[in-house]
C-alpha cells in the first residue's frame, strides 16, 4: 500500500470513529415470550442507564442515581412507572398489566435488563404492543421487540417514533 491510500485510508477510519462518538446510537431492545404453561408474557428490556434515567428525570422525578451507591431507595418504582406508561401490551383490546421483577446491570455497566412480566394473557386473541420507550428523549430512537410465541414461533420488529405500535 503507498503512503497516499494509507494516509487516505487512516483519514477515513479517524472520520468513522469520530463519527461514533459525535452521534450515539439510540437503541433499546426487548425480548418478550409467551410462556405456555403460565400462559403469561415474560419481558426482558435493555436499555441504557443514562438515557432511562434521563428520560424519567424529564417526567418530573427526583434524580435516581441509577447504578451508583446513592441509587434511591425506590428507584425501581420509577423505573417500572416509566415502562408501564411505554411499554404497552394490549390482548383483545384489554390493557395488559405489567408486574416488575427486577432488574440487573449488564456485563459492560453501561445499562440494565429490566424484567417483567405479565397477568394472564389468550395468546389466541392476538397481542399488541406499543414499545414507545425513549421515545420521548430522542427522535432518532429505535427499539428492536423480538416475540417468541407460546409454539417457538419467533419475530422481530424495529420500532421506531411515529410507529410505535406492532401486532402480532
Amino acid at each position: 500500500m503507498s503512503k497516499t491510500a494509507f494516509f487516505f485510508f487512516m483519514q477515513i477510519l479517524y472520520f468513522i470513529i469520530l463519527s461514533c462518538f459525535l452521534h450515539p446510537i439510540h437503541i433499546s431492545k426487548c425480548q418478550l415470550e409467551v410462556n405456555g404453561a403460565s400462559n403469561k408474557l415474560e419481558l426482558t428490556i435493555h436499555v441504557y442507564i443514562d438515557d432511562l434515567q434521563e428520560a424519567i428525570q424529564q417526567s418530573g422525578s427526583p434524580e435516581l442515581f441509577l447504578a451508583t451507591k446513592k441509587e434511591i431507595a425506590n428507584a425501581d418504582d420509577y423505573i417500572a412507572e416509566y415502562l408501564s406508561k411505554h411499554f404497552v401490551i394490549k390482548n383483545d383490546d384489554n390493557i395488559i398489566a405489567l408486574n416488575w421483577v427486577g432488574k440487573e446491570q449488564s456485563d459492560d455497566l453501561f445499562a440494565f435488563w429490566c424484567f417483567l412480566e405479565s397477568d394472564e394473557i389468550d395468546e389466541e386473541l392476538g397481542i399488541e404492543v406499543e414499545y414507545s420507550v425513549l421515545h420521548d428523549l430522542y427522535d432518532d430512537q429505535n427499539n428492536i421487540l423480538n416475540v417468541i410465541k407460546s409454539d417457538g414461533d419467533e419475530h422481530y420488529f424495529l420500532i421506531r417514533k411515529g410507529d410505535d405500535a406492532v401486532t402480532f
